[in-house]
């Protein structure tokens, strides 16, 4: 095991609302980063959708799409990936933060101190 770790930490301007956009951003710069020795990437708060508050109950349903594609691009570059992405259960919308390594969600966290926009 190496003694050394490299962590990439990604910010970007995020498109409000499109998913498709964010996730071509992440995309190349995961691959970008990985290609420069990171082993670990680290992307914005919600990186997928701003925080659209209006729009996202229904974006957050298309999260587990996201997620996968994700968990794909772990597998693809060898990189630990970390961030958050709005999460649907029921009629309620949590911001969570997912961990996923080789490929599977390693771990996750709801965020428990909000702003009172997002009604918790």
């Amino acid at each position: 095991m190496p003694d050394t770790l490299q962590v990439s930490a990604l910010q970007f301007n995020i498109r409000l609302g499109d998913i498709e956009a964010n996730l071509a951003k992440v995309t190349n710069a995961v691959h970008s980063a990985a290609r420069k020795g990171a082993r670990l990437a680290v992307l914005p708060e919600m990186w997928s959708t701003g925080y659209d508050y209006k729009a996202l109950p229904e974006l957050a349903r298309k999260t587990p799409e996201v997620l996968e594609q994700v968990c794909t691009l772990s597998r693809e570059t060898g990189t630990v990936l970390v961030g958050s992405l709005p999460e649907r259960r029921g009629d309620d919308v949590f911001n969570t933060s997912y961990v996923v390594d080789n490929g599977e969600v390693a771990g996750s966290y709801r965020k428990l101190h909000l702003f009172s926009v997002m009604r918790e």
